[in-house]
């Protein structure tokens, strides 16, 4: 059974002034540990008139209760001037629950094609930490 999920954020910051973020996503359980999501993306600013687009499809594996892998494809867009992609991004991350509920660990190698650098690869490697803070219901 697929699953879909939307969201519609409207904001203003000091630095780019006001626009809007609307979210859709596709969920569907190929199996017990694993997830398929596609999610396209639209953040519109309404000054320059201008949108970032993008579109994730990622594969969520759970392995056990404390370690997930996440396998993404990405393609990423705007249509400032006209509609172009200017990035494809594959990656895979691996996230371990360091400690309960609020503590997390990220290992992320990414391959980035950035219309900036001609569609070459570029390769990463990230590291993360992350805390949650706040009541825990």
């Amino acid at each position: 059974m697929w699953q879909l999920k939307m969201a519609e954020t409207v904001f203003w910051f000091n630095t780019i002034g006001s626009g809007e973020t609307t979210q859709i996503d596709f969920e569907r359980v190929l199996s017990t540990p694993v997830l398929f999501r596609a999610t396209s993306t639209a953040t519109c600013l309404v000054l320059p008139q201008s949108c970032d687009l993008r579109q994730d499809f990622s594969i969520f594996h759970t392995l056990n209760e404390r370690t997930a892998l996440v396998y993404q494809a990405s393609v990423l867009g705007t249509n400032n001037p006209k509609l172009a992609e200017t990035a494809y991004v594959l990656l895979m991350r691996y996230r371990y629950k360091l400690h309960k509920e609020w503590m997390f660990f990220e290992v992320t190698p990414q391959l980035n094609f950035p219309r900036t650098d001609e569609f070459n690869l570029n390769a990463l490697l990230l590291f993360r930490v992350e805390m949650l803070f706040g009541a825990i219901k």
